[in-house]
């Protein structure tokens, strides 16, 4: 199977820098797009949607930008950017013809329409424990809830998780542990539950889905038995769910750890892959890759992973050096 892969490289002369990888695991640079310093993107359909963090002078708003993907896997650009209303969007997701963005700094959800120039925003007023991280509300994602008409949004500033209908009417929202910081959710396929990376206490918390609320379960540890979050200054990252697999990224560890999941949504530790490189911020699993952006050594690295009832291994295959502060990577199969 081959795949395309898309990298946002977060610089002013950054883009999306667009791979080909094949079933050797090596990408392969087919071309490039210059954007200002995306943040995030998202597939939807023939588009992609990009988060710009600030493409304006004088405007410290984020925007967002819409590109076409071509028979070839290729970007056309669109010089239309659109205000997010909020600083540093750092995550969003498409709704059919609706883009709905969190906005970090603002602590603020944006609703744009792509059919019409609509918008609302609904912004978070709250905060939390932590004596620099958490003095206000920070919005890090949002994203549908499988199976459902709802979204659900994490507030890391707040350590809450709310879930809003399309309108961005707030239906419940659950307290998370104090200081833990929630940043992402990755859903099981059954959408029965959710798994959410806590930035601050690198640990991943299990939590379960029923009719528009959230319940938290237990918490695991990011990091291997021994190893505090302070020692190496952790924090963790991305999450991705793939069948019962759940790996969530380490920044400081510097690398991705590996879960099973149980029958009971619980998670069993299978192993750690070390990124070679610093800070992943993000990574994507598509067939039996892994691959992961490493932000503050401005690395891209590719893994081949092997997971079975006969162990866990991860072999590098490659590395893509020089790409300005990466902070997301999609990858999707080629038609």
């Amino acid at each position: 199977m081959n795949y395309h892969l898309y990298i946002a490289a977060c610089d002013e002369h950054g883009g999306i820098l667009h791979y080909r990888l094949g079933e050797n695991g090596i990408p392969v640079f087919c071309d490039s797009i210059p954007l200002p310093r995306p943040m995030y993107l998202c597939l939807n359909g023939s588009q992609m949607h990009v988060l710009l963090r600030a493409p304006w002078n004088g405007n410290q708003n984020s925007a967002l930008c819409t590109l076409d993907i071509i028979l070839d896997g290729s970007l056309q650009g669109s010089s239309d950017y659109r205000s997010t209303e909020g600083i540093v969007a750092c995550h969003l997701s498409a709704v059919e013809d609706m883009v709905y963005t969190a906005n970090y700094l603002s602590g603020s959800l944006t609703r744009l329409s792509l059919t019409s120039s609509d918008i609302q925003t609904v912004t978070h007023t709250g905060h939390s424990v932590h004596p620099t991280r958490q003095t206000e509300a920070h919005t890090h994602y949002i994203a549908p809830i499988p199976n459902t008409e709802y979204l659900a949004a994490v507030d890391l500033g707040e350590d809450r998780i709310y879930v809003y209908d399309q309108k961005l009417h707030l239906i419940s929202y659950v307290t998370m542990p104090e200081g833990c910081g929630p940043r992402h959710l990755a859903w099981s396929e059954d959408g029965r539950y959710a798994y959410c990376s806590c930035e601050l206490s690198s640990e991943i918390a299990v939590l379960t889905y029923e009719d528009g609320s959230f319940t938290c379960h237990e918490r695991y540890s990011t990091l291997p038995l021994g190893i505090r979050a302070e020692d190496c200054a952790n924090t963790a990252s991305a999450i991705r769910c793939l069948g019962d697999i759940v790996a969530v990224s380490n920044r400081g560890h510097d690398s991705v750890v590996f879960y099973r999941r149980t029958e009971d949504g619980g998670l069993q530790v299978i192993g750690f892959v070390p990124v070679g490189g610093q800070s992943p911020r993000d990574f994507d699993l598509v067939g039996e890759f892994l691959i992961c952006t490493n932000e503050q050594s401005n690395t891209v690295t590719v893994f081949r992973l092997h997971i079975g009832e006969d162990g866990f291994s991860a072999v590098m295959c490659a590395e893509i050096c020089d790409v300005p502060s990466p902070l997301c990577v999609m990858a999707c199969s080629v038609c």
